[in-house]
């Protein structure tokens, strides 16, 4: 009977546990965020990140060390699922990604866009203001600034 009721107690804390956990993200209220001005977009949850993500951007030059050698005519389309890159010689390079969250340096940890065809991280972004992305690269020493395409 111990045993029962021990086992009953345990389902149960853990039912509360997955309930709070799956609760937390669902709870934030998004209608009241400025997606077009947030500093630190490094430490915002990963739901902040994808909506000041996605849609089309003008990839512009303003970038440093192996990143600066990118045309400011690239396009970059992000969805739900993929990054579609045109470049200004109407190149396309597109992959899908995932997000993992990986330490940037020290002390500091956020999610990174994955690129999964290469099994490596692409990019993550430090933040936005007036529609103007400021994106550091994972792989390299470099940053990228990326346009709102309206």
């Amino acid at each position: 009977m111990k045993i029962k009721i021990k086992l009953l107690k345990r389902i149960a804390l853990l039912a509360v546990i997955c309930i709070s956990f799956s609760c937390k993200n669902s709870d934030m209220d998004m209608s009241k965020i400025d997606f077009s001005n947030i500093d630190n977009l490094y430490d915002q949850p990963l739901p902040i990140i994808q909506k000041c993500l996605e849609g089309k951007w003008q990839w512009t030059g303003n970038s440093v060390g192996i990143l600066a050698s990118i045309n400011t005519n690239t396009s970059v389309d992000v969805t739900k699922k993929s990054v579609i890159i045109v470049y200004d010689d109407g190149s396309e390079y597109t992959f899908s990604y995932s997000w993992k969250k990986k330490d940037i340096y020290t002390g500091i940890t956020t999610y990174v866009l994955w690129n999964n065809e290469q099994n490596e991280g692409w990019v993550y972004f430090d933040n936005i203001k007036n529609d103007t992305l400021c994106v550091m690269s994972y792989t390299a020493v470099g940053y990228l600034v990326w346009v709102k395409i309206k």
